[in-house]
Order: C-alpha cells, then sequence, then structure tokens
C-alpha cells in the first residue's frame, strides 16, 4: 500500500481542498478520482499523485462529463512540474 495525494482543484488551479488515500496501485486511483470530482461540485478537475509523480488528472466538462486528458509522454513528464505547481 502506497500514500496517494488527491487534489481538486478549480479552473484557475488553485486547490481548495485535498485528500490523501492508501492505495495498493495506480489502478486503484481513477474510480477514487471520480468520487473526489463528484464530491467537490466547484473543482474543474482532481489531479492524483503519488509522491512527486503525476499519475492521472481528471476533467468536468462544461456538460458534466467526467474524463481524462491523455498525459504527456514520460520525457515530457520529467519537467519542474511538481503537486503544488510548477517549481521556480
Amino acid at each position: 500500500m502506497s500514500l496517494y495525494a488527491f487534489y481538486a482543484r478549480r479552473p484557475d488551479g488553485c486547490s481548495l481542498v485535498f485528500a490523501v488515500y492508501d492505495l495498493k496501485s495506480d489502478v486503484d486511483a481513477p474510480a477514487l478520482a471520480l468520487k473526489v470530482l463528484i464530491d467537490h461540485p466547484s473543482s474543474a478537475y482532481v489531479e492524483v499523485w503519488h509522491a512527486d509523480r503525476r499519475v492521472l488528472t481528471r476533467y468536468r466538462s462544461r456538460s458534466g462529463i467526467v474524463f481524462d486528458r491523455p498525459r504527456a509522454s514520460p520525457i515530457a513528464s520529467q519537467s519542474a512540474e511538481t503537486p503544488y505547481g510548477l517549481a521556480a
């Protein structure tokens, strides 16, 4: 089991709430991300992080449909991005 942080974010990227869950693997994250997004209707999307690695981002569309945005290539994801935003 490992700790995963779920950040419910507003459209401007600000996170007013986050939750930490102990999960078996990344496979368990999408369903819980959906629950977090449903539980926080003012959030535009939920980011899931395992330590300093972003696992997924689940978005809410204007029609209310929730979808996952495709991830960047592994090399591109090695940027200065952190769970708290972009590093200075």
